[in-house]
């Protein structure tokens, strides 16, 4: 949309500086579902958008009022107090949807924020400098706002975000950029599981979403304790009883957690446990376990060196999904190291640049590469894990595809190039041929002399022969 009069401008949302501003997308829209549930969960946002604003700035983009409007808004953001963050997000959508396209759930946010700033306009005065707020925009006005070349990204979840295609050369420039950018230059990223991936030879974006799983597990299924059979692999939700520390005679620490729920009691055990894991487990906490169950003193159901996590509203990249299991990392890096790929999954995987034609994706129904490498990290609920571990569902389909796709068209493009190449015409008539069939100890098949006669055409002309036999 025109901050200025409100009309869509389909051209804007195409260029380069958009899909900086288009990386706030994911975290905004986190924080507006169901009901501003992520919001508090919503850390150094002010930062994020301060940054999406100077690459936006950066790559061309116009000093507009909504775009002023924003970056002022990411300067206060994070140093508001929790009651007035809700009214800040809002009119953080409001001034987004003037920029770029937004999907639905945030349009509605934009629009009911936009009502608010219209009623305090009618009744006192607003505080200067305010940008004048875009008309709300719903799903038709969106995908009347959408130019020719977007495409619909599914999420993991199902949901749909409009992404748009680059345009231009330099726009897909622009992209490959921010995607080869390391990881030491994303905002916020923990050390450790960058660290992680910085050892494995994976120090760039683009090279950390490639890091692909070795294995997936489903974590959509929550039980009860009574439902959780000794000897396999079960997640519940309970409540802290009590946690505690203690030395064993080897010196080893070692944190045993009471954990229960309306149906029965659960013992998880963590040996070297880090100091901070006994406070993050505070009586009452309601968290979610993951874990194999086996039989502790007394017959008492126990997990040892479960996953844990705090309960929370909002999307968790380790419950609540088909989760990934990396190669290498000790079980209890897993948690971090997820979060961080999650984030690059939302965040910057859907600026991926598709090298593969539209027609080509269509006629073959394969996923847009920014999915294809979202849901190879994070597959939809219901994916078969024994197919997903063989690399035989369609985002690695579509990921093999362009391999081939990719290699083939290199082939094509040498073969010009090699028949004008001076080479060496042989003798290969039917006598040269008598001959060295004679030598064989065998007979030839039918399909065998037929692929003869075509490589001994083919050694006769005076080029380079490429075949495959």
């Amino acid at each position: 949309m025109d901050p200025r009069d409100g009309q869509p401008q389909s051209t804007h949302a195409g260029n380069a500086a958009a899909q900086a501003l288009l990386a706030l997308v994911p975290p905004l829209r986190f924080a507006v579902k169901d009901g501003f549930a992520g919001l508090s969960r919503l850390a150094g946002f002010g930062d994020t958008i301060r940054g999406a604003v100077e690459r936006a700035r950066a790559l061309g983009a116009a000093d507009t009022p909504a775009l002023r409007a924003l970056s002022l808004e990411g300067e206060g953001f994070d140093g508001l107090p929790a009651g007035e963050r809700r009214s800040a997000a809002g009119r953080i959508a409001v001034h987004l949807a003037a920029l770029v396209p937004v999907p639905p759930e945030i349009a509605a946010v934009a629009r009911v924020a936009k009502a608010e700033l219209v009623g305090r306009t009618r009744s006192a005065p607003v505080p200067a400098p305010s940008p004048r707020p875009s008309p709300p925009v719903g799903e038709r006005e969106l995908k009347a706002a959408t130019p020719v070349g977007e495409r619909e990204v599914k999420s993991s979840e199902g949901e749909a975000l409009a992404v748009p295609e680059p345009q231009t050369a330099e726009e897909r420039a622009a992209r490959r950029k921010a995607l080869s950018a390391p990881l030491a230059s994303l905002p916020r990223a923990h050390p450790a599981p960058r660290a992680l991936l910085e050892e494995r030879g994976r120090p760039d974006i683009d090279q950390a979403l490639e890091l692909w799983p070795r294995a997936w597990q489903d974590r959509t299924r929550v039980r009860r304790v009574r439902e959780l059979a000794f000897g396999e692999e079960g997640i519940v939700l309970a409540t802290v009883k009590s946690a505690r520390s203690r030395r064993m005679r080897n010196g080893r620490a070692l944190l045993e957690v009471a954990v229960a729920d309306e149906t029965g009691g659960l013992q998880l055990v963590f040996f070297n446990a880090p100091p901070w894991k006994e406070k993050q487990l505070a009586p009452g906490d309601t968290v979610l376990c993951s874990g194999k169950v086996t039989e502790g003193f007394g017959g008492r159901r126990q997990m040892t060196q479960p996953e844990v996590e705090k309960h929370q509203p909002g999307d968790s990249a380790n419950f609540g999904r088909i989760v990934p299991i990396y190669p290498g990392p000790a079980d209890w890096q897993h948690p971090a190291l997820r979060k961080l790929m999650k984030r690059l999954c939302d965040e910057l995987a859907p600026l991926a640049v598709d090298d593969l034609p539209a027609p080509v994706r269509a006629r073959r129904g394969l996923l847009g590469r920014g999915e294809a490498l979202r849901q190879a990290h994070f597959p939809p609920a219901g994916t078969d894990l024994a197919a997903a571990a063989a690399r035989a569902t369609a985002p690695f389909r579509r990921l093999v595809f362009e391999e081939l796709f990719v290699l083939q068209l290199a082939l094509a493009r040498r073969r010009p190039g090699v028949k004008v190449e001076a080479g060496i015409a042989f003798e290969t008539g039917p006598e040269a041929l008598d001959r060295a069939l004679a030598r064989l100890p065998f007979e030839l098949t039918g399909s065998q002399r037929k692929v003869l006669g075509e490589i001994a055409r083919d050694m006769g002309r005076p080029e380079p022969m490429n075949r495959l036999l």
